[in-house]
This record gives C-alpha cells, sequence and structure tokens, in this order.
C-alpha cells in the first residue's frame, strides 16, 4: 500500500506544523504497519501536544494517531495518552453500537426479500484499516434499490427507528434519495437508509442494480 501525504524518506512536510507531521507520520506509520524512527527523534519541549490531540480529534483520527504512535514507540505525556485512549475507548463503544444495529435490522430486512448494501461507517472501516473500530461513526448508511426504498422505510419503522422530521420534505426524498431514522430509545443511532448514490445534479450510476 502506498501513501502520498508524507512519503517514509521524507523529514519534513513543506507548509506544516510540526503537530501536523506528528498527526500525518503517526498515521502513516499506523496504516502501513512501520515504525517511523522520526517520530522517536522529535523534541518533546518542542511539540504541544495538546495540539496534537486536537488535530486528532478534529480530523476523526485519534485511534489511528495513537496506533501510530504506539508502534513507533513514540514517548508522549501522560495526559495525552489518557485523553487519546479515551477516545479510543468512545470509538469502541459508538461503532459497537453501529454493529449490533446491523445484526438486529438487516436480517429482517433480509426475511422480507430486502437486499441492502451497507457502506461507510464500522464495515468499511474493516476493510480499510483492518478493524470495525478505526474511525468514529455516527449513523449506518445502508442502500437500497429505489423500488426497495418504501418497504425499507417502513420496516424500519416498525422495528424502534422513526424518520427524522427533516427528512419528510421532497427535497430530502426525491432529489437527495435518502431518509434519516433516528431510534426511538437507547441507545441512540440513526440509520441513514439510501436509494441514490449521487448528490443532486450529478451523473447516475447507469446501472445501479449492479453498483
Amino acid at each position: 500500500m502506498h501513501v502520498n501525504i508524507l512519503p517514509a524518506d521524507q523529514m519534513t512536510l513543506p507548509g506544516a506544523s510540526l503537530e501536523d507531521e506528528i498527526v500525518l507520520r503517526s498515521v502513516r506509520s499506523c496504516i502501513l504497519q512501520e515504525k517511523d524512527t522520526s517520530l522517536r527523534s522529535k523534541s518533546l519541549s518542542g511539540v504541544d501536544w495538546q495540539n496534537v490531540g486536537k488535530i486528532a480529534l478534529q480530523n476523526k483520527l485519534t485511534v489511528l494517531v495513537l496506533r501510530g504512535l504506539n508502534r513507533s514507540a513514540c514517548q508522549i505525556p501522560s495526559n495525552v495518552r489518557l485523553a487519546l485512549e479515551g477516545h479510543k475507548n468512545a470509538v469502541v463503544g459508538m461503532n459497537t453500537i453501529k454493529l449490533l444495529t446491523l445484526r438486529y435490522v438487516v436480517p429482517k430486512l433480509v426475511s422480507r426479500g430486502v437486499n441492502a448494501v451497507v457502506f461507510k461507517g464500522p464495515v468499511a472501516q474493516k476493510l480499510v484499516y483492518g478493524d470495525f473500530f478505526s474511525k468514529p461513526s455516527g449513523d449506518l448508511d445502508l442502500l437500497v434499490l429505489p423500488s426497495d426504498f418504501d418497504t425499507t422505510s417502513r420496516l424500519i419503522a416498525d422495528n424502534g427507528f422513526a424518520l427524522a422530521l427533516v427528512c419528510s420534505s421532497p427535497w430530502w426524498r426525491m432529489f437527495l434519495g435518502e431518509g434519516h431514522f433516528v431510534s426511538k430509545g437507547p441507545p441512540g443511532t440513526t440509520i441513514d437508509l439510501h436509494y441514490r448514490t449521487q448528490h443532486p445534479g450529478c451523473p447516475a450510476p447507469r446501472k445501479p442494480e449492479l453498483f
């Protein structure tokens, strides 16, 4: 696998702060499963580790950054490590709810003959990063055929979810081609049901069934 953002032989990243560089290098180290010796050579006195954590959090890279720092045996302040570990545990809890929701909802759709494709979220993370808990996932995205959208909407609504009020408008249903279904009770989660895969005005797949 090749990552262009920061080649291994490039010691600095033009235009980036030291904190930006640490975030990018640690993510690279995590994805490629390689140690980055430069992470151990950075002067701790010159690094704003609180800002490193802030950048990682803002870009939903906390878990990847922590893994990369650990792989490279980078020494970081204990309070920053504790914060990163806390975010990692939160991601595990958040994504676990999404996976349990899939185990609950998908069999009900299959039993009614509805084929749904799960995309983005924890399932995509498994394909890209090797596990389900690499980045926080705010909702579940399901794609169904346009002909199955109404049936699927009713099935989801009949199994503990309610269509968000904003999604009842023609803009959401006709042009965006999706609806957000929010769970009625804890644990709270949202299912984004799609029958379109493109923004309004953009080309659609010629054969959505194959897509």
